[in-house]
């Protein structure tokens, strides 16, 4: 599905609670139980506007993708083994809209926060991904993202896989 992608404004705000809120019941149909009523907020979501980190993947008018990109690491990103240092691009709040999974809009987001990361001379991306949630897990392997370590958030029972790329191996293959 061809995508565009602009920044989020916020009287966007509802609908992409109403996408987060959809992906949230798709996920615990699917007996994941990667995120909650309190996690992600709309008040995460509105920050993440404000900074003018949220993005969206629009399709016929519609929003059926966000993800958010900055430089702020989670602390407990601290005590994982990262592969490399840098200036780091940071991956958080990938939704998309159940009804589009498989469609690749997810990729075309993870394309979009790759080519902000080269833009801002980003030596790489870090994200993090709930182990429960092979279809996520799947897309970061298959973009050749490396696993560095794990973490853990409040109210999770599992953990959280901590990926990451050096875009210095995609401009230097």
């Amino acid at each position: 599905m061809a995508v565009e992608i602009r920044l989020g404004k916020p009287c966007d705000l509802p609908n992409v609670m109403t996408l987060v809120q959809a992906c949230i019941q798709r996920l615990r149909s699917d007996n994941i139980l990667q995120w909650d009523d309190i996690y992600p907020s709309w008040q995460v979501f509105a920050a993440d506007i404000h900074l003018q980190s949220l993005y969206l993947a629009i399709s016929n008018a519609k929003i059926v993708g966000t993800i958010a990109v900055d430089f702020e690491q989670p602390l407990e990103y601290q005590n994982v083994a990262w592969g490399f240092t840098g200036k780091i691009l940071v991956v958080h709040r990938l939704c998309v809209d159940p009804h589009c999974w498989g469609q690749g809009i997810a990729a075309s987001l993870m394309d979009f926060a790759e080519q902000r990361a080269l833009m801002h001379n980003c030596s790489g991306i870090r994200l993090d991904a709930y182990a429960e949630n092979s279809a996520a897990l799947g897309l970061y392997q298959r973009r050749a993202y490396r696993v560095a370590g794990r973490v853990f958030f409040p109210r999770r029972l599992e953990a959280f896989y901590c990926f990451e790329k050096n875009l210095a191996d995609d401009l230097n293959p």
